[in-house]
């Protein structure tokens, strides 16, 4: 029998087909449940790596060959399948933390609205004050993170 040092890449794919539809689940569930590090913090901690990549025109560049790789029928397909079955289960699983996202922001806007309601209407140079306040004060909540 001859040595070969690579599979094939038909080989490779349903190999990688074959592990995520038998053991991927579990397998995920089960790094989810024991992290080798908080994701969190990991995240928060690699942020000047990401700032540096991120700054870096040859490593942008690769994003926008990778989007060229694509059509925006391979795009539909793709994340029709992967996607639509699960928007549902994701959003509601995701329920408390939107709740506090919506509990955040509506405490913020009552008070921004009442401010924005107090200040005069009557003159077009009252109405832009009036808008570009409201655009700082959204741009102070987005802001605040």
């Amino acid at each position: 029998m001859p040595v070969r040092r690579l599979i094939s890449p038909q080989e490779w794919v349903e190999k990688q087909q074959q592990g995520v539809t038998s053991v991927g689940q579990s397998r995920y569930t089960a790094g989810v449940n024991n992290p080798k590090k908080d994701p969190i913090e990991a995240g928060i901690a690699a942020q000047p790596a990401y700032d540096a990549a991120m700054s870096n025109p040859a490593i942008r560049q690769r994003r926008v060959a990778g989007l060229r790789r694509t059509n925006i029928q391979e795009w539909t397909a793709a994340a029709t399948a992967k996607g639509a079955n699960r928007y549902v289960e994701g959003a509601t699983a995701s329920r408390d933390k939107l709740a506090r996202g919506i509990g955040r922001f509506h405490g913020f806007l009552t008070q921004h609205v009442a401010s924005l309601d107090a200040m005069p209407a009557a003159t077009p140079s009252d109405r832009e004050r009036k808008m570009i306040e409201n655009l700082r004060g959204l741009r102070s909540f987005k802001d605040q993170g």
